[in-house]
């Protein structure tokens, strides 16, 4: 099936949201990356899976995922499988008022669509011609957006986006030595009072137990690939403190790196 792209005639320049697209993209591996556009985009996964990169920050995509893309802010999608999406892109004064209202910016671009909707998107641009393009593109984008502003569900979309955001950060770095929810915070521009009680709240466990366990799995990891040198493992894995790391890692699996090496060394016997 070929991509479905329709081109919206321009409203009046008084009108305050403008639509400009409504298109069904089914040729995505073939646009170049990365992206960054002049206009705001809201897109729905039809299908596939994917990854957005957008600054330092990756977001897991799946089907029935809603993203955001904002006015001069590069981003890519790295795609998994057969990936296709629909979106809307639109401007305006009060597409910009609207959306800060709402708190959707680029640290906060991905939700969870409901079920109804793709079928929903899906009817209405088979219905597009040039005498509704206006009206139907708009209200498949408000009623997308009310979604989206539903309260508390949408609240705690943004939470778990915010957490993931925090989570990919840390699998990503965990072996800089120098991490800390107060630099994760600076960041992603908000209070490390704020991103302790969502990360506690989302993950039943606070920043620096999960931190932690992170590492001394990381460095399970790395023994179990051959490596001996308790120094090397500690700094591979954010310690510059071997002796601290060896307190740490023995209070998670109950030896010390040492005798976990040699637990090892047995087993491969």
């Amino acid at each position: 099936m070929r991509s479905i792209c329709n081109f919206i005639p321009a409203k009046n320049v008084a009108d305050e949201l403008k639509m400009v697209h409504f298109v069904y993209e089914t040729e995505f591996e073939k646009m170049k990356q990365p992206f960054i556009y002049p206009i705001y985009y809201l897109h729905l996964v039809t299908r596939g899976s994917g990854t957005l990169k957008l600054g330092t920050s990756e977001y897991k995509l799946k089907a029935g995922s809603l993203y955001f893309a904002f006015p001069g802010v590069p981003y890519t999608v790295r795609s998994e499988g057969d990936f296709a999406y629909m979106y809307i892109s639109f401007m305006g004064a009060k597409a910009a008022a609207m959306l800060e209202d709402m708190k959707i910016s680029a640290e906060t671009p991905v939700y969870n669509a409901p079920s109804e909707l793709i079928p929903l998107w899906w009817r209405s641009i088979q219905r597009v011609n040039g005498k509704n393009a206006n009206v139907l593109t708009e209200s498949v984008l408000l009623h997308t957006l009310s979604y989206i502003s539903d309260g508390d569900e949408a609240e705690k979309t943004k939470c778990e986006s915010v957490v993931e955001n925090i989570i990919s950060y840390v699998d990503n770095n965990y072996a800089d030595s120098t991490i800390s929810l107060k630099k994760i915070a600076d960041i992603f521009a908000y209070t490390d009072k704020y991103l302790s009680h969502l990360f506690k709240e989302n993950m039943k466990v606070n920043f620096n137990q999960y931190l932690t366990q992170l590492r001394v799995m990381r460095a399970v990891e790395i023994i179990g690939n051959g490596e001996s040198n308790i120094n090397a493992i500690a700094r591979a894995c954010g310690y510059n403190d071997s002796l601290y790391f060896g307190k740490v890692f023995k209070k998670i699996m109950h030896q010390s790196p040492r005798e976990y090496i040699n637990s090892r060394k047995i087993a491969w016997r």
